[in-house]
């Protein structure tokens, strides 16, 4: 028994902790054990004229709540907190409980119990949002990158996961709920919202990240009686909200590999919202973030030394692009009703924006050659394109409702194919082609062309001789570059993905002994990408569609250079 116990026996106060009672049976501590335990812990390790021993008040603490449950160990912490306000600045600390667990004064059974007590407390509101942070060092961690307060991290995180699981997970998503709603009434710190991304990537749900942002931003339009006002409210919050997560996101992805399990904070967003189901709701927050992703500062998306997209968010805008809001994200963008903006000016703001975010998008998804996911990206854009040939050609099978519902649906697929053509044009030219690093730059334009061919292979993973010819006409039909691509394809009509890559670093060692015109290689691929939306669309019924959709090409092209000044 602890020597609180004995001294509470002594002077016949009842003890808090019972004996062992069979499973289900036994009452909770009363009012009058946990006021008088309390003062008891309070008063261990008192000095009069010294500083009090912190040590051991944590010490009893600990003790005494590894006999308890969880819900009298967060009655237990309310009362302390009731009889000494001024406790989590003094001695009931995360640090001082975590050295002391650390120095072996503090056992596992205790360290769980002090856990599961503060997540009990927690959500029975025993322990409110101010405390929480109070004891988990919030302020710590909202000031600086994790990089730069590891210490804290690493106590808050251990501290959570010591939970019962499914306390945990519990707690980890009401506390990042409450951060992520300061956040969005514009309050918090720079990585408030990182810390509530951070916790959520913890627990290891996929739709936690998008349950609490939506829960957040559903909850600003809420009482508002006007629908305009209050879908404004929401869209201002979910504005908020990706501003602050992509800019905490910043000193997230500097501090990587600072401890286990760091993960940027809107690449988890991003991965959450791209499990979602196809729905209006989950459509519109999918086409926010692709558009944020160009409208944002650089630095969140690409590297700013390397001026590479950045490999996280690259993949989960992949995700995006190739699952349930794939198709939303890509209809948002390439819309352009030449009938309902008038002038030059008009187009150019609207349909050369819609270019220049989609264009963005490629270039960070699918004509990436440093992201994995870049072939599920490539592939739902070539899905899409296909769509829109296969309804001018006349092929008869099933399409989008709202491509039916179109007055002029020949024009609207026109008008797709046009914008998305131009969008990857754009893709390629924006680039960041380290003209200075030719072997760098190289490999990056020859990796946008072959991967752009492996794409067009039913299965991908594969270059066939029936886009050998044209893989060979984007260089120029080299003859170095014509006998890498046959030698590559003698051992049979495809290659597997590490014949692929070798034939990567093949044409481009060949294109730099060359030594090559970088800039009219660059044209050569943006060529190839154009001929790649065209490929396949057939005159029917005296129609030119391809003649059509390469000249749209060309005048989003002009929208886009008006856009931008």
């Amino acid at each position: 028994m602890s020597p609180i116990l004995d001294s509470l026996n002594s002077t016949n106060v009842v003890p808090l902790r019972q004996p062992p009672m069979e499973p289900g049976v036994g009452a909770a501590a009363s009012e009058r054990q946990l006021r008088d335990t309390a003062s008891e812990i309070l008063g261990t390790g008192e000095r009069r004229f010294l500083r009090d021993d912190y040590d051991a008040r944590m010490e009893a603490f600990a003790e005494e709540l590894a006999g308890l449950s969880p819900e009298d160990g967060a009655r237990l912490v309310a009362e302390l907190t009731t009889q000494d306000p001024g406790a989590l600045n003094s001695w009931l600390k995360l640090d001082t409980l975590d050295r002391l667990h650390g120095e072996g004064r503090v056992d596992q059974a205790g360290y769980q119990a002090v856990a599961d007590a503060f997540a009990s407390g927690y959500a029975r509101g025993d322990i409110d949002q101010q405390q929480a942070e109070t004891f988990l060092q919030q302020y710590t961690l909202d000031g600086m990158a994790p990089g730069h307060r590891i210490d804290a991290w690493t106590q808050a995180r251990d501290f959570i996961g010591a939970m019962e699981p499914a306390r945990a997970d519990a707690f980890r998503e009401a506390y990042a709920t409450s951060l992520l709603e300061r956040v969005a009434d514009g309050g918090g710190q720079f990585h408030t919202s990182g810390v509530a991304m951070q916790l959520i990537a913890d627990a290891g749900d996929p739709h936690m990240a998008a349950r609490v942002f939506s829960q957040v931003t559903e909850a600003a339009g809420a009482g508002i009686g006007d629908p305009a006002q209050a879908a404004s409210a929401r869209a201002e919050a979910r504005a908020t909200l990706l501003e602050a997560i992509g800019e905490s996101s910043i000193g997230f992805e500097n501090s990587d590999g600072a401890f286990e399990g760091l993960r940027n904070p809107l690449a988890t967003l991003i991965d959450s919202v791209a499990a979602q189901p196809d729905t209006q709701q989950w459509n519109e927050v999918a086409v926010e973030i692709a558009r944020y992703a160009e409208a944002s500062n650089d630095d969140i998306f690409f590297d700013p030394y390397t001026d590479k997209p950045i490999a996280s968010t690259a993949e989960a805008l992949s995700g995006l692009l190739s699952g349930e809001q794939g198709e939303a994200v890509l209809d948002a963008l390439t819309t352009r009703d030449s009938a309902s903006t008038r002038g030059g000016d008009g187009h150019a703001q609207e349909y050369g924006q819609n270019a220049i975010d989609l264009g963005n998008l490629l270039r960070i998804t699918a004509f990436n050659p440093d992201n994995p996911a870049a072939g599920d990206a490539m592939q739902a854009v070539k899905d899409y394109a296909q769509t829109y040939k296969d309804f001018l050609n006349g092929v008869d099978r099933s399409y989008p409702p709202h491509l039916n519902d179109a007055d002029a649906p020949q024009s609207e697929a026109v008008n797709r194919l046009g914008i998305l053509g131009g969008a990857a044009f754009d893709a390629i030219t924006q680039s960041k082609i380290d003209l200075d690093n030719r072997e760098a730059a190289t490999q990056q334009l020859v990796g946008f062309a072959v991967d752009l061919a492996v794409s067009a292979v039913p299965g991908g993973g594969a270059v066939s001789r029936l886009v050998g010819s044209d893989l060979k006409a984007v260089f120029g039909n080299n003859p170095a570059i014509d006998r890498v691509i046959d030698q590559a394809l003698q051992g049979g009509d495809t290659l597997g993905s590490a014949a692929v890559d070798q034939l990567k670093q093949d044409i481009a060692g060949a294109l730099s002994e060359g030594q090559v015109d970088l800039e009219v290689l660059r044209d050569q691929v943006n060529g190839f990408v154009v001929d790649t939306m065209l490929d396949g669309l057939r005159d029917v019924d005296g129609h030119t569609y391809r003649n059509q959709v390469e000249n749209t090409i060309e005048a989003v092209q002009t929208d886009i250079t008006q856009n931008r000044g």
